[in-house]
């Protein structure tokens, strides 16, 4: 089984802080959502969101919490402003 590391792992492991982990970290996602948003034009923002969840292989209800936070307010927005995203949270 793979253990996740914490962002102050990482950092120790590449010589910088946690905050700088967090932050690329945070620039990733949000730049893997705005790409797929651009160039698969047929999904949703909600199936977006769940296509990055299955890339990060995130299963539970915290790590989704955990991911969820670092998406922008605006990409927050659209997800949250999607036909869909009521169901969806009944089912988190």
């Amino acid at each position: 089984m793979i253990g996740f590391m914490s962002y102050e792992e990482i950092g120790k492991e590449l010589g910088v802080t946690k905050t700088a982990v967090y932050q690329n970290v945070k620039r990733g996602i949000n730049k893997a959502y705005k790409h797929l948003e651009k160039t698969c034009s047929d999904l949703t923002p909600l199936d977006i969101l769940e296509t990055i969840l299955l890339i990060f292989n995130i299963d539970n209800h915290d790590d989704f919490k955990q991911l969820y936070r670092l998406f922008s307010p605006k990409i927050k927005e659209r997800i949250e402003q999607s036909e869909e995203w009521e169901n969806y949270k009944q089912m988190q």
